[in-house]
């Protein structure tokens, strides 16, 4: 009798200890929900149990990052954020030293939105005079005291300011436009966006029948054992239909639910309306029991039920990009705008 041996290649034992993927455990799991979690992408247990909701929240760095968006955390994604987390958790220098104020990444006000006036007079900065020092106001900082033989260290200080001052002279005042205030309301619907789908696949928990916990509409975080919800300290975090969007715009700074419309009869009440036909990327579509997230390109973005197909009486569904077509031709929903 003859013995046949399989050549089918196995992954080596070091490629797969390099790649962090659903069904993973360990400390290198804890790592790497610790530091999704310090940028606000993750927001369950740190339980070193790679699953579904750390997944999303891989694939939602590596979206933002513009990295291969495959859910695996692998050296090239490890790599990035821990770059990252630490370039937000570095000690900063002090704000006010002697001397007079040094502006660095993070600083806001009055006194940024000079900097900026007097670097984008130089033509070295572009983008809005919103007084918000980002990176974009550091590289013009850093270029211009290149020119100037400077120390490079994109800290405006008095020295920087001085010369910066001396450069330009007197600078009128840059009163906000239409386009900055669109940019920087793109960014907030963008940040609120990318929270969403960074939780795909998270667990739904409703309030109605016949799901027996909580109540819908409030925003709260729910927990969750597996795909059951139960009530405990521990577990995976899970959202009902308008939860997911109170959540979602509050990291656009919008808290809906402070405002009283934190369910979907409240949403469709109190919201200013908006045309299907005129639609756009975050605007909502709602009924009075359901609020869905319109994507575009005929997609939206919701949690929601599966109903009960087990029979016992606790419910099924997640967070998911459903087809836009069942909202749009159904009269019952509406469109709604949450304005910014």
């Amino acid at each position: 009798m003859t013995t046949v041996h399989s050549t089918t290649a196995r992954p080596s034992s070091s490629s797969s200890a390099s790649r962090l993927q659903r069904g993973a455990s360990g400390p290198a799991v804890q790592e790497l929900q610790q530091l999704l979690k310090s940028l606000g992408l993750y927001t369950a247990n740190v339980d070193g149990r790679f699953g579904p909701v750390t997944d999303a929240a891989v694939r939602g760095f590596q979206r933002r990052q513009g990295l291969t968006v495959d859910g695996w955390a692998g050296p090239q994604t490890m790599a990035k954020l821990r770059a990252v987390v630490a370039a937000r958790t570095a000690p900063r220098p002090p704000a006010a030293p002697p001397g007079g104020p040094r502006l660095v990444v993070g600083a806001r006000g009055e006194a940024v939105k000079e900097l900026q006036q007097r670097l984008q007079a130089l033509g070295l900065y572009a983008g809005a005079v919103g007084g918000n020092f980002g990176p974009a106001t550091e590289q013009a900082v850093k270029a211009f005291q290149r020119q100037q033989g400077l120390t490079v260290d994109g800290w405006a200080g008095p020295q920087t300011m001085a010369a910066l001052r001396n450069a330009t002279g007197s600078v009128a005042p840059t009163a906000p436009t239409a386009s900055t205030a669109s940019t920087s309301n793109a960014a907030r619907l963008q940040s609120a966006l990318d929270f969403g789908m960074s939780h795909l696949g998270a667990p739904y928990v409703g309030g109605g029948s016949p799901f027996r916990f909580g109540r819908p509409g409030d925003g709260r975080v729910y927990q969750m054992q597996g795909q059951r919800p139960y009530r405990s300290p521990q577990g995976v975090i899970g959202f009902d239909c308008s939860g997911l969007v109170v959540s979602m715009f509050r990291r656009a700074g919008v808290d809906l639910a402070a405002r009283g419309l934190a369910s979907s009869s409240t949403m469709k009440n109190g919201l200013p309306a908006v045309p299907k036909s005129a639609l756009q990327k975050g605007d909502l579509l709602v009924t009075n029991g359901h609020v869905v997230v319109y994507l575009g390109n005929g997609k939206v973005l919701e949690a929601t039920s599966d109903g009960d197909p087990d029979g016992d009486g606790l419910g099924n569904g997640s967070v998911r990009v459903s087809d836009a077509s069942k909202y749009l031709d159904n009269p019952s929903y509406v469109g709604r705008r949450v304005p910014l």
